[in-house]
């Protein structure tokens, strides 16, 4: 289990790729996701490739369009960015096959040490054009789904993975259970964005609190499939 902010040195050894001060350029990591604007881990990949240590890495960003006002942060942030399109659709196989090669050529042009997939859906066209370009791909399983049409989607997806990074344990007993290429690296905040503050009587007032009530805050994109109507209903129960 992997739980620190410097899993990717983990994952740089994992490919062999070795710590040296004489390195003959930076370990390059080429983050994907969709987009920016409804992509809900976005501010997270932000985090991570802003973050990295920039002594020893090179973060690249490719996302399928400049859409959303996170994307302006990424463009601020000065990681190179590539916007293109890194998915193909694979119900006409032999179409699909041609796509994943012209997405491989792009992969080869950017020529990452790894690429890491953010994408929430069950896709492998981009895993495929991974293996086609002979760039290591790894991504991180954000949601629990699984079964259904999806499934072999998920399945081919994590097949065609050289390593997946789960956020809970459940994720590890439902669905990789016995793998030996996943690490467990849960979620985390930024404690100094995110910590206690004083009370303020303005905003109790304001939202009619009373100073002994308790307040619990989920923060979610509020669409239908989220089912946060669930938890309300659970809170009001309780």
């Amino acid at each position: 289990m992997i739980i620190n902010g410097h899993y990717f040195l983990y994952i740089a050894y994992l490919f062999g790729m070795k710590k040296e001060e004489n390195l003959p350029r930076k370990w390059e990591i080429l983050f994907t996701i969709p987009n920016f604007n409804t992509a809900g881990s976005g501010k997270a990949l932000l985090n991570i490739a802003s973050r990295l240590d920039s002594k020893y890495f090179e973060p690249h960003i490719a996302c399928l369009h400049d859409k959303g006002e996170l994307f302006n942060e990424v463009k601020k942030s000065g990681i190179p960015i590539h916007v293109f399109q890194f998915t193909a659709h694979m119900e006409k196989r032999i179409a699909g096959f041609i796509q994943c090669w012209g997405i491989s050529r792009y992969f080869k042009k950017i020529n990452p040490h790894l690429i890491h997939s953010f994408h929430y859906a069950p896709d492998y066209s981009e895993a495929l054009a991974a293996r086609m370009a002979g760039v290591p791909w790894i991504y991180t399983k954000k949601n629990m789904n699984w079964g259904g049409k999806s499934k072999n989607g998920w399945k081919l997806r994590t097949r065609l993975a050289h390593h997946v990074i789960c956020q809970n344990r459940s994720m590890l007993d439902l669905f990789f259970k016995d793998s030996k290429k996943t690490s467990m690296i849960p979620r985390g905040i930024d404690i100094k964005e995110f910590k206690m503050q004083p009370p303020n009587s303005d905003l109790l007032t304001q939202l009619r609190i009373a100073s002994n009530d308790k307040v619990i805050i989920t923060v979610a994109n509020l669409a239908p499939v989220k089912g946060i109507e669930l938890l309300l209903e659970s809170f009001e129960i309780l």
